[in-house]
């Protein structure tokens, strides 16, 4: 039984030379899909992609078919293969060259660079955002991310990526692809209307913006040759019939028809029910390297559609398993814990209101015209009328800032990772209080209440805890998380290390990741640099202090 591989217009088409039987037929599918081919409908053919030819002739072969590979498909799997080689050796170049990566980041950069189309599913604080940036190629890419992390995208790109330029675009209308040398990023919400969309109200004709030699680069229909698309948090594009999902996946398939990259990135592939899983591998263009049809997911997921519609899922086959390392890296902080440090830090951006940022304005240039250094306010404490204008504008940049805190609480619940919520100012913490599965401590409750509150959330029985820094700064351990999010600080650096503290303490078997709100430009910003360099030089120096001991 001989299966031929050839190419068919620039595709490696598999063909059978005799007629196989219905058991060495099922035998040839199954070895086809092992390997990561798939059969096209439109043309009624089956094909592998370059990438995917040797595995493809090794699944064949061991299910007893004979090969023969065209000596043109010979040449291209070479070319891909030094292609990727070449990408993996630049990728690499750059960890050299670089900041430092751990060494599950570094896999997770080899693994992506090679790959066409990928998802990239670490759990959550494991670094996707640098893995994906190191591992893209040198050119055009186009960032698709909630609207809370662009801002901190376009930070990483600084940091990782100074080839690139980055560019945030904001607003209906505003999408254009990047060009040489530039990653866009846009969010989710404001991306450019599909074909479908486009047929229904515009007579199929896409309207150009007249930019003269950018023409090109606003057309949504012409992105640039090798644009790699990635899609952050992309299990917001779990809906088939959302209109978000459609748009993206229009991108996608614009992106790969032109030799680009359509990588994914999230820490929860799967949030309720495994058609979402589904959705996700054919918006990133890997469900046939993956599962290849609906039967065959629906079988190996344990499905079973009902009488009145829906679905039924059992447990998934290790089959199931297996069929999702083809497509999806996935690594959990207690697997490459020895990788990492105890703590980690990271800073989400806040977009606040220009009346919320006048008042912090003119809050410190009171302190200026008093004389005193915001340094000297900060680290000593100053007191006077000016620092307590200061003190009135941190607690208008706190309260500004809960609407940022609760999209972030809510990714949390709707991933069932447990986090405490700190703030040195009581409006975020008292908003908490009454949400359902949460409980606070703020000072105001008594010692029995604190004690249940810190038992309810160690046993489980909590989503979140809400807790006010010097409220719960102390005495109490939080280590049933290994999240924190500081929507401002307190005054004292030594303070907030302490509420750290109540999570990274014994008992906890998970590094901790600490989240900070903080609205760049404005005196929440400068307050929070002066207290990191204040904290850093104090770790810094007991650090030492504890090894020359």
């Amino acid at each position: 039984m001989l299966i031929s591989l050839i190419l068919d217009s620039g595709r490696v088409r598999l063909l059978t030379m005799a007629y196989l039987e219905v058991q060495a037929f099922e035998r040839y599918q199954i070895a086809c899909r092992a390997g990561g081919a798939h059969y096209d409908a439109g043309t009624r053919g089956t094909f592998a992609p370059v990438d995917k030819v040797a595995g493809v002739v090794a699944t064949l072969q061991r299910a007893g078919f004979a090969v023969r590979i065209d000596p043109g498909v010979v040449a291209v799997v070479k070319r891909q293969q030094e292609d990727d080689a070449a990408l993996t050796a630049a990728a690499l170049g750059r960890v050299e060259a670089g900041p430092k990566l751990y060494p599950f980041q570094v896999k997770g950069v080899e693994w992506l660079s090679g790959r066409q189309r990928a998802l990239l599913c670490d759990e959550m604080g494991l670094g996707k955002t640098i893995q994906l940036l190191t591992a893209a190629p040198t050119g055009p890419i186009v960032i698709v991310a909630p609207v809370k992390v662009k801002g901190n995208w376009l930070n990483e790109l600084a940091k990782w990526r100074p080839d690139l330029q980055g560019v945030v675009l904001a607003g209906r209308d505003s999408f254009r692809w990047p060009r040489r040398n530039e990653a866009v990023i846009i969010n989710y919400d404001v991306l450019p209307p599909c074909d479908a969309e486009v047929k229904k109200h515009n007579n199929g004709v896409r309207i150009m913006k007249s930019l003269g030699e950018d023409t090109m680069a606003e057309c949504v229909d012409f992105p640039p040759e090798g644009v790699t698309l990635i899609g952050d948090e992309c299990h917001r594009v779990k809906s088939s019939k959302s209109l978000r999902t459609q748009r993206f996946k229009d991108l996608a398939k614009k992106v790969l028809a032109r030799n680009g990259r359509t990588w994914g990135a999230t820490g929860t592939p799967l949030m309720n029910k495994p058609n979402e899983l589904a959705v996700l591998c054919q918006v990133f263009g890997v469900w046939f390297e993956s599962f290849g049809s609906w039967p065959r997911f629906l079988r190996l997921m344990g499905g079973k559609k009902l009488f009145w519609g829906g679905f039924e899922w059992g447990q998934p086959s290790q089959e199931a398993i297996e069929c999702l390392k083809i497509v999806m890296l996935r690594r959990l902080r207690a697997q490459v814990l020895p990788d990492l440090p105890s703590k980690m830090w990271q800073i989400i951006d806040v977009d606040l209101e220009s009346s919320t940022k006048n008042i912090a304005a003119a809050a410190e240039a009171a302190l200026a015209e008093a004389g005193i250094s915001l340094e000297a306010a900060v680290l000593e404490g100053r007191m006077g009328a000016a620092f307590e204008q200061i003190s009135r504008a941190r607690k208008a940049l706190a309260t500004a800032k809960i609407p940022a805190m609760l999209e972030e609480i809510e990714t949390y619940e709707e991933e069932g990772e447990p986090l405490v919520v700190f703030s040195a100012h009581r409006p975020p913490i008292d908003i908490l209080r009454g949400r359902p599965g949460w409980l606070v401590i703020t000072g105001s409750e008594s010692a029995s209440q604190v004690e249940a509150a810190k038992q309810a959330f160690q046993n489980g029985d909590l989503k979140g805890l809400g807790v006010t820094i010097r409220a719960g700064g102390e005495g109490i351990t939080l280590t049933r998380a290994c999240h924190a999010l500081f929507v401002d600080l307190e005054w004292g650096p030594t303070v907030n290390q302490q509420a750290e503290d109540r999570l990274c303490r014994i008992g906890q078997s998970r590094s901790v990741l600490i989240k900070q709100l903080i609205a760049p430009g404005t005196l929440d910003a400068r307050v929070q640099e002066i207290l990191s360099g204040k904290a850093g030089m104090i770790r810094n120096t007991i650090d030492r202090a504890a090894v020359d001991g």
